[in-house]
């Protein structure tokens, strides 16, 4: 490690060592990384990569993180933070973007030039090479139709490629590099440009900024969909149980409940209802004053996968 140390100091590379994963995540969970690293520029990032597959070492790239779950036990040796590199081009056909760049600033600038794609994902958190990752996708936008190529550094073979979306075996909220077929660092992403009209695209993003209010919580202690390709099990005993507990709420013996209440209800999971979003079942809260976060995570996903059907988990959990 204390070579890595040199080289970063030589190379006037931004690190902390010993650092508090709790202080850097976006759920504030995790335990402790030796060595916190954020290069500010694409060429350091590269410098970077090289100099960690040369000398073997072990290490995570993070954008955010607002798609990671970092258990507390887990203290990683090596952290690579894109947060700094957030420049972006726009030519006539396209936009080339650093991985670190905001997905939310860029659909925004873009939404304003009247560019078509874009308008679902301005409230998006997380990092353009996080959703080139994860094909992120968002009232009616998804990610990988955006993307024209994408240029990665191969963890495999410590080079630079760069590769077009069609061979990133995309598919809904998954990808070749989410799945680790292709090991890789996403350094930077070109995205295509549609001209449309700005009136249409300010008014679609602002028709996805109003349903999210009500179908969505705020981000801050949340990680979004927790999985993905929910199939609600076709249990006669839940229609039943439904159907009764609405003619009780309306006759008025008890409140008007949401989904997540009835499900969680029927299934016998009442007690996590504090940390499961009234607005979308689909989403956990980690509440910082939660003290079995991970107890409760665990007893969460156990509840999904009664309620529905191989539910697949979306966010990583490291």
């Amino acid at each position: 490690m204390q070579k890595l140390i040199e080289f970063l100091i030589k190379n006037n590379i931004q690190f902390e060592e010993n650092v508090s994963l709790k202080k850097r995540t976006w759920i504030k969970t995790g335990g402790s990384v030796s060595v916190w690293i954020e290069p500010n520029t694409i060429e350091l990032l590269i410098l970077l990569a090289e100099f960690l597959f040369e000398n073997k070492i072990k290490y995570e790239t993070v954008g955010h993180t607002s798609n990671i779950y970092y258990l507390d036990a887990t203290n990683p040796q090596v952290i690579v933070s894109t947060k700094n590199l957030i420049s972006y081009r726009i030519t006539d056909s396209c936009v080339n973007c650093d991985c670190g760049v905001h997905v939310s600033t860029l659909s925004r600038a873009l939404v304003n030039k009247g560019i078509v794609g874009f308008s679902g994902l301005i409230n998006l958190p997380g990092t353009v090479g996080a959703a080139t990752v994860n094909n992120s996708s968002c009232f009616g936008s998804e990610f990988s139709s955006l993307i024209k190529d994408v240029s990665l550094f191969d963890k495999s073979t410590g080079t630079i490629k760069t590769i077009c979306a069609e061979n990133l075996m995309y598919g809904h909220r998954s990808s070749a590099l989410k799945s680790k077929l292709i090991d890789a660092v996403v350094i930077s992403v070109s995205l295509k440009l549609i001209k449309g009209c700005v009136d249409e695209e300010v008014r679609k993003a602002k028709e996805a900024t109003e349903i999210r209010k009500y179908t969505q919580e705020p981000p801050a202690y949340t990680l979004g969909s927790v999985f993905a390709n929910l199939n609600e099990r076709k249990s006669l005993g839940y229609r039943f149980f439904r159907k009764c507990y609405m003619i009780l709420a309306k006759l008025h013996f008890v409140k008007k409940p949401s989904r997540t209440h009835l499900l969680l209800k029927y299934y016998g999971y009442e007690y996590l209802k504090p940390y499961v979003s009234d607005k979308n079942v689909n989403t956990f809260i980690w509440k910082p004053e939660i003290e079995n976060k991970e107890l409760f995570f665990s007893e969460y996903c156990n509840f999904m996968r009664k309620a529905f059907v191989d539910p697949r988990l979306e966010i990583e959990v490291r």
